[in-house]
């Protein structure tokens, strides 16, 4: 059964969205219109093509983008967007009605002598907090910096909500594994996941400073709310030995730099499912597997 539900979810993804801490939504932006005139000279008078390089600030939304969609451009006629659209320049969330106000309008793919040809989000700065994007486009010159069309972009982002810091030490530990796992970085991603439980039991045990080994540990305080520990199937099914020997190879520099992705999957859904199991009080695998659903 372990086996069956590790491939059916992605549980850490799916706790963090729980927690808050991890979100996934459709944004909207208007895109500034302002060619590099180091590529193409201004012409008012010849359609030729333009190129843009933009970026668009989403600290008002995310501390970090964890991954995202390209964009999707939309063109309006200025005197034909819908009211909605009035007020939106930075990037900002679309909700479910104005997202279908938005699917229902019949968009062209060019107005009169401009046409949208390309555009490419191709970067996420998480330091600037920016998306950096270019775009392509033909046009008549007249069209540059004048007021005959707005351009607005949808892009699909998931991301670090801004609460990050006001969460708990063990969670801000797994988000940070997160974003290693997310680059790649899998032997990071690995150790910081066990640092991150091992503050969780220390975190509700209140014994940050008593030397004890961390399985003593976990068993005291899974015994402090399941006093039948055989009971609970999703304690019983997990042996942390085998993540507390990669664990140690990692500290004591032993680990060769490779660590399989396939042991950082291991670990998250280990963890996440016991830290889920002490936190709502559940026995089951498979309950975990309908938490990830049910709290959405």
């Amino acid at each position: 059964m372990k086996e069956n539900l590790k491939r059916k979810t992605n549980l850490i993804k799916e706790y963090l969205i729980t927690q808050g801490i991890l979100e996934e939504s459709e944004c909207i932006f208007k895109m500034d219109f302002f060619p590099d005139f180091e590529y193409t000279d201004f012409q008012k008078g010849r359609i030729q093509t333009y190129y843009f390089h933009e970026e668009i600030s989403f600290s008002n939304i995310y501390s970090d983008i964890i991954s995202y969609s390209e964009i999707t451009p939309h063109i309006f006629p200025v005197n034909e967007k819908p009211d909605f659209l009035k007020n939106i320049t930075n990037l900002k969330k679309i909700n479910n009605i104005d997202k279908e106000k938005f699917l229902e309008i019949k968009i062209p793919d060019k107005f009169d002598l401009f046409e949208l040809q390309k555009i490419h989000l191709y970067s996420v700065d998480n330091i600037e907090k920016t998306l950096n994007y270019d775009c392509t486009c033909k046009t008549e010159g007249a069209f540059i910096g004048n007021d005959f069309i707005d351009i607005y972009c949808t892009v699909h982002l998931c991301g670090i909500t801004n609460n990050i810091n006001s969460c708990d030490l063990y969670n801000q530990l797994i988000v940070d594994s997160y974003r290693k796992y997310q680059s790649k970085d899998y032997r990071m991603a690995f150790f910081l996941m066990f640092s991150a439980f091992e503050c969780f039991i220390n975190t509700k045990l209140g014994k940050q400073d008593e030397e004890k080994r961390l399985k003593e540990k976990k068993n005291e305080l899974f015994k402090s709310i399941f006093p039948t520990l055989n009971a609970n199937q999703i304690y019983s099914c997990i042996n942390i030995k085998k993540h507390e020997k990669i664990r140690n190879e990692i500290a004591h520099g032993r680990k060769e730099l490779y660590t399989e992705k396939s042991s950082v999957d291991d670990i998250y859904f280990d963890f996440i499912s016991l830290i889920i199991s002490y936190n709502e009080k559940i026995e089951k695998l498979y309950q975990c597997f309908e938490y990830s659903i049910l709290e959405k």
